[in-house]
């Protein structure tokens, strides 16, 4: 039987700092932050998801919000002040330690979680040589993110050195990432997910046909679906209908989540937030049905910058407030901040199984449960979300938007 790969999250972190004068002294701002949101990692998922759907009506939209995280979360491992308590409150992140011992067991188990599927988590920190790092900063990154450490000149050939490093991680589902280093970069951060796996009962070929596709526009479009019927965890309100389609031994799996024609998805983003995804997850119950899927290929890029200033992390993008003072020693007039966050994704699900890649690109520069019906019929012949999850850490390593599968 031929294996499915599925290249999950892969996450770069560029760091570009150089130690610069400002032109004019400047006063921290000692003004206290406000009250920190309530917040989680399953906040930042559902929030940083909100957030680029809104800047995307009606559009296909695939993310990775563990890349994003996980990319952010060393990038929060060097903040202090005001721009570390900012962070934390977008990100959901415990205080600096813990974060990283969570982090580190969450990946841990990650990687151990079905001996049937292959998920690889792999990070690499690249760092300008004579650029005046903290040590605790690099054995904190290495240690609990289990991060290479290269040391190197930045230039065009360490540009392909780090290219070729990702397509490896990624199987080469994803080339490359960074096209050059700017002339104040000074660190870039890498990681990398990758997973192999088969859908744990597969769709037969034989069953795909062309069918009608509603789009947002009410235009009916012949699209390939994929069929199959038997037992499924399942889940049903007068809005939207829920199914867990799962991976190898079944721990990890894709979760759709499919409106009502007359409950647009945009209804349906808004609704998103951890207690909702809970009561889903738990509302669920095995059901024999018939299930429509369509088979889609999709690629997906956006900056992330508004996305993340909106949900208030706003110091980090700042040059003269953001505080980032644990990556690096830096003089009094040096600085460092965020100029960028880009996330690009792929995904592409056939009747064997899915085969997913994101890359998210962390630039920095600067100076220095109701019962179940018996039967149910799961059509996803208009748009929907869906998800690829992990059930024991509760990880959402996918969240996207299907509008039109072609």
């Amino acid at each position: 039987m031929k294996k499915t790969s599925c290249i999950l999250p892969l996450i770069v972190l560029m760091l570009a700092t150089a130690c610069k004068k400002q032109e004019t002294g400047q006063i921290p701002d000692e003004r206290p932050l406000p009250a920190a949101k309530s917040s989680s990692p399953e906040n930042f998922t559902f929030n940083l998801y909100r957030e680029v759907a809104a800047a995307n009506p009606d559009k296909n939209v695939f993310l990775s919000p563990a890349s994003a995280r996980w990319a952010l979360g060393m990038a929060y491992t060097g903040a202090s002040g005001r721009t570390l308590e900012e962070m934390a409150a977008v990100l959901g992140a415990r205080p600096v330690a813990e974060n990283l011992e969570a982090e580190s067991g969450r990946i841990k188990s990650l990687m151990a979680a079905d001996p049937k599927v292959t998920l690889r988590v792999a990070n690499s920190l690249w760092l300008k040589k004579e650029f005046p790092f903290k040590e605790s900063f690099v054995s904190s990154v290495r240690q609990s993110y289990q991060a290479e450490v290269f040391a190197r000149n930045f230039v065009s050939a360490d540009v392909a050195e780090a290219n070729a490093w990702v397509s490896r991680m990624t199987e080469g589902k994803i080339p490359s990432i960074i096209g050059e280093f700017g002339s104040d970069s000074c660190a870039l951060l890498l990681n990398a997910v990758y997973f192999k796996g088969n859908w744990s009962d597969q769709f037969k070929k034989e069953r795909t046909r062309d069918e009608d596709f509603l789009l947002p526009s009410g235009k009916t479009v012949k699209r390939k679906l994929m069929n199959i019927s038997g037992d499924y965890e399942y889940f049903e309100d007068k809005d939207f209908q829920a199914v867990r389609l799962p991976y190898g031994n079944k721990r990890l799996g894709m979760v759709v989540l499919l409106p009502g024609k007359s409950f647009p998805l945009a209804r349906l983003n808004d609704r998103l937030t951890p207690a909702f995804w809970t009561e889903t997850l738990n509302g669920m119950h095995k059901s024999l049905g018939d299930i429509s899927l369509p088979r889609f290929k999709l690629e997906f890029a956006a900056s992330l910058n508004e996305p993340l200033k909106a949900m208030g992390m706003r110091l980090a993008f700042d040059k003269e407030k953001a505080d980032f003072s644990n990556i690096a020693k830096l003089p009094p007039a040096g600085y460092l901040f965020i100029s960028g966050v880009l996330q690009k994704t792929f995904v592409e699900v056939n009747e064997e199984g899915t085969e997913a890649a994101a890359a998210t690109a962390v630039m920095m520069a600067g100076a220095a449960s109701a019962m179940p019906p018996p039967h149910f019929n799961f059509r996803a012949d208009h748009p929907f979300l869906y998800a690829i999850t992990d059930r024991e850490t509760g990880e959402i390593l996918f969240l996207g938007a299907l509008y039109d599968p072609n």
